[in-house]
């Protein structure tokens, strides 16, 4: 574990930041303040290392890691923060009502597990890999390291569960609530069954987009994902018809990712790159309607420096695009290919 602290930090602290500071749940103002590192940083970095070092374990590749961030949201928001089923949850706002069935507001919930899979667990696992190329495909934790980060995440959880039951004066409902368990449990097992997608014979050599098309499909796939969580509800539509619409970009970016990784090592870095900022780049120009919210009325927020995370999110895409670049892929060079695993099931590596 000690030689891969450096990845193992990076990770622990980048997917609060996109997460929650990027995304702008949790602006500037929010991150001097010690709650942010007694659990929302834990909570997140916990989860999503245990996340990536589940999936290298399993071999279970990127549908595993999605598989886990989706776990992983359905822990926060349905177990710790209880959001699925609080209405008074002030973020909700008029997905409070809308879709709810069975005391749960599955709009909400449908949106928050697929964004949780993706830019709180996979995007920051995703930007680290290739931050740290070498060790992509290696074990960071160990067995010991697994088991203190597992107890971080339950410690964080339980301790947030009782801390949002007293703030709200809330109990959630039995039933649901059991039930988002389960669900995790089967997100989990399916995880720990499925396989990384092998290369295609005869699909190897057709060739795919540039990477500026993935960027695009990121991009307008976000786009769509967030303009219906936010505008379904005051069109009067059918919650079901909303719940479709979310569903479809994330379908979209699921089907890119089976179809590019069976292509071989024509899914370079510079492509996966592109296609994870594409969404990025959505939330980073959300931060310039976000600061100019200026100060929540009803909590007393700040939304102040906001623009200047936009600013710095693209242009730490720029540096990391340049650098994937001029690296090329990893291994393609043979000093990092014989650091890179390979097995019968994967010979290339699980994310490669």
């Amino acid at each position: 574990m000690r030689k891969h602290i450096l990845p193992t930090l990076t990770l622990f602290f980048l997917a609060p930041i996109i997460g929650e500071l990027v995304s702008g749940s949790a602006p500037p103002a929010n991150w001097l303040q010690p709650g942010t590192y007694i659990i929302m940083v834990p909570l997140y970095g916990a989860g999503a290392l245990l996340a990536r070092e589940l999936a290298v374990r399993w071999r279970a590749g990127w549908l595993g890691v999605i598989l886990l961030g989706a776990a992983y949201g359905i822990l926060e928001e349905g177990v710790d923060v209880m959001s699925f089923f609080n209405t008074a949850w002030p973020d909700l706002g008029a997905n409070a009502a809308y879709g709810r069935w069975a005391e749960v507001s599955w709009v909400w919930t449908i949106h928050l597990t697929c964004y949780h899979a993706a830019f709180s667990i996979a995007i920051p696992i995703l930007l680290t890999h290739l931050i740290f190329p070498q060790s992509r495909n290696e074990s960071w934790l160990g067995c010991l390291g697994t088991a203190v980060t597992a107890a971080v995440l339950a410690a964080v959880v339980l301790a947030g569960n009782l801390l949002f039951r007293q703030a709200f004066h809330y109990t959630p409902p039995a039933l649901p609530y059991c039930g988002s368990i389960l669900v995790i449990a089967l997100l989990v097992l399916a995880a720990r069954r499925i396989r990384a997608p092998r290369p295609v014979p005869g699909l190897e050599t057709k060739p795919l987009p540039p990477p500026w098309l993935y960027g695009a499909a990121g991009f307008v796939s976000t786009t769509v994902f967030f303009l219906a969580a936010w505008s379904m509800p005051d069109t009067g539509a059918a919650a079901i018809l909303a719940v479709l619409i979310i569903l479809l970009p994330a379908a979209a970016v699921l089907a890119i990712l089976e179809q590019s990784y069976r292509r071989g090592g024509q899914f370079t870095d510079s492509r996966k790159l592109a296609l994870a900022s594409g969404g990025l780049t959505f939330l980073a120009l959300l931060t310039l309607v976000t600061e100019s919210r200026g100060v929540d009325p009803g909590t007393g927020e700040s939304f102040a420096g906001m623009a200047c995370v936009g600013a710095t999110t693209v242009l730490a895409l720029v540096v990391l695009s340049v650098a994937v670049r001029r690296r090329g892929r990893p291994a393609a060079k043979p000093e990092l290919a014989e650091k890179l695993p390979t097995t019968r099931d994967n010979p290339r590596g699980m994310f490669d």
